[in-house]
């Protein structure tokens, strides 16, 4: 992902949180994958912190979700807000940015458990199926 993408893709799912009348700066954002790649635990050039800075600046509440971030790495990491377990009808929007086998292996019915009724999927590594999105890269 170069330097532009986290914007563009930020404001491509801002339009389709609007579209479907979802406040943007109360919203519950989930991010599915944080490293910089699959299956790997490094955290270098991670293009996944530039897009969680553009929602932040929307007031949104972020959460991020990934089974391969180090736990030696979260002093570095302080400032965001890592889970170790999704709620359930909890998110407005949730973003797969990390194509994680973990990820493919909860399924479309899995991750789309964790969202609200009125929701905005995003796809940006094709994990899930088409039907199951609002938008993917």
């Amino acid at each position: 992902v170069n330097e532009s993408m986290p914007l563009y893709i930020w404001k491509r799912i801002k339009k389709l949180m609007n579209k479907k009348k979802i406040n943007i700066p109360k919203s519950k954002v989930l991010i599915l994958g944080y490293t910089f790649k699959e299956n790997c635990p490094d955290i270098r050039n991670t293009k996944v912190q530039d897009l969680i800075n553009y929602i932040n600046k929307d007031l949104c509440h972020v959460d991020i979700y990934d089974p391969w971030i180090n736990k030696k790495d979260l002093p570095i990491l302080k400032s965001i807000n890592f889970i170790n377990n999704i709620k359930t009808k909890e998110y407005d929007c949730i973003i797969i940015a990390v194509a994680h086998k973990a990820f493919f292996g909860m399924g479309d019915k899995r991750i789309l458990s964790y969202s609200k009724k009125n929701r905005v999927i995003f796809d940006i590594k094709n994990v899930l199926k088409d039907n199951s999105l609002d938008g993917r890269l």
